[in-house]
């Protein structure tokens, strides 16, 4: 049934007027507008997110730069995916601190799920938020479609490479290299060190943790243990060993051990007081996760000093005893050679006047 002109005009221009009057309004009203455009149902919320705000809006940018065929959308989606401050391709972390690599693939479909693979031995560590692998020092997190591995306490055996899936109909998937670096202590000053009996002894190591520093779980676990040749040095148990000349009553604290986070290194101390000669040695700083270092400690005593003096003397007169003796030796020498011609002198003697008086009894 069709209406007649009197009734479809007049209704005709109100729906076109209602229509231009909510067009303005949604135009003019900065809340309206932000609230149609953060819609999850939106194409311009994601396109905002994949290229910025302020960029003119294109509902398939993708189309303009490359084909409608699914294993080139599906490329440059991940690549424009990964265009984070986050997901880089080549990660480095420190021996017992948390390595966390990146993936971004989900960030433009936040309803994909991600799996990690470790590559050399192709084990599947998570999908999603849930671990598959025994190894209780892997976990996986996700914050608004950026997707983490986390391992912690990395070793050498951690490093290689390591893959991001997704679980899309055409499958995504960004490879990441883990290098891990090694932390080595260095005690301050130079390797050998001499002190004075009854003088204090200090010592400084440091660990360089690189440049994020160390995370929390190495901050609760990591510390700092110095060793006295192969004894363990506790302050508690030194504090019964007193020093020479201590009273025997009571307890005196002559080891101090601590450390602490200075910026980007874990420091540790090791003072000993009052030391005396059973101090010397080698003395070792043995960081956790790190290469340990060393120095040699010298303990300077008076008495020492003193019967090395004595020695020097002894060698002294030692010395001129001998040039004595020597002396002694080359005038026997002479002796004996003046002596030597005499007796060869008498013994010619001797035969000369055999020989004169053998003669004069022949003659006779």
């Amino acid at each position: 049934m069709r209406l007649n002109n009197s009734i479809e005009m007049p209704f005709l221009w109100s729906f076109f007027i209602i229509l231009l009057l909510n067009v303005s309004v949604v135009q003019n009203n900065p809340k309206v507008l932000a609230r149609v455009s953060s819609s999850p149902f939106s194409m311009r919320s994601n396109y905002t997110d994949l290229i910025g705000p302020g960029a003119a809006f294109n509902p398939d940018p993708v189309a303009d730069v490359v084909g409608s065929g699914p294993g080139t959308r599906s490329e440059l989606i991940s690549r424009l995916a990964q265009n984070h401050p986050l997901c880089i391709d080549n990660v480095t972390a420190y021996v017992g601190q948390t390595a966390r690599m990146f993936c971004c693939l989900a960030r433009l479909e936040r309803e994909l799920s991600v799996s990690w693979i470790r590559k050399q031995d192709v084990v599947v560590l998570t999908h999603g938020h849930s671990v598959f692998t025994t190894d209780n020092r892997v976990t996986a997190s996700s914050h608004n479609g950026v997707w983490a591995l986390n391992i912690a306490k990395v070793g050498h055996a951690d490093a290689g490479l390591y893959e991001c899936q997704t679980n899309s109909e055409v499958k995504g998937s960004i490879t990441i290299q883990l290098d891990i670096m090694e932390t080595t202590a260095e005690i301050m000053g130079p390797t050998e060190k001499y002190v004075k009996v009854g003088s204090s002894l200090r010592l400084t190591c440091r660990v360089y943790l690189g440049p994020q520093g160390p995370d929390q779980d190495y901050r609760e676990t990591a510390v700092v243990h110095w060793f006295q040749d192969q004894r363990l040095l506790d302050p508690i148990l030194d504090s019964w060993r007193p020093a020479a000349g201590a009273v025997e009553s009571g307890t005196h604290k002559r080891v101090t051990i601590s450390s602490e986070f200075v910026h980007d290194e874990l420091q540790g101390y090791l003072q000993v007081d009052n030391v005396t000669p059973y101090d010397a040695g080698n003395y070792t700083c043995v960081p956790s996760y790190a290469i340990p270092d060393w120095v040699q400690v010298h303990i300077l005593h008076e008495e020492n000093q003193a019967r090395l003096h004595n020695e020097v003397s002894e060698v002294k007169v030692d010395v001129s005893t001998a040039n004595s003796a020597v002396s002694f030796l080359n005038n026997s020498h002479s002796y004996r050679s003046v002596l030597s011609k005499q007796m060869s002198l008498f013994i010619l003697f001797i035969l000369t006047s055999l020989i004169l008086n053998h003669c004069a009894f022949i003659v006779s």
